[in-house]
């Protein structure tokens, strides 16, 4: 399961989960109190420019889709 259990701790490191793209994105998902960050790290090797954006899921909305909206933000920056 690539989703982490909702918990009711802060922040630990057993509720973060990561995964890296074929083009060198690294995702990172955080569970935290009310939701979860997803965290985007990217680098260009060409200019050796490294950027990093974080959104924020509350429990409130349907993670899958808006996990779909952060993934499509990212791609359509590029």
């Amino acid at each position: 399961d690539c989703v982490p259990q909702p918990t009711n701790r802060a922040i630990d490191t057993r509720d973060e989960r990561s995964l890296r793209t074929l083009d060198g994105t690294n995702i990172y998902l955080k569970r935290v109190i009310g939701g979860f960050v997803v965290t985007f790290n990217t680098h260009d090797r060409k200019t050796d420019r490294h950027e990093q954006r974080s959104y924020i899921i509350t429990d409130e909305q349907d993670f899958q889709s808006e996990l779909v909206k952060c993934i499509t933000m990212e791609g359509l920056r590029r």
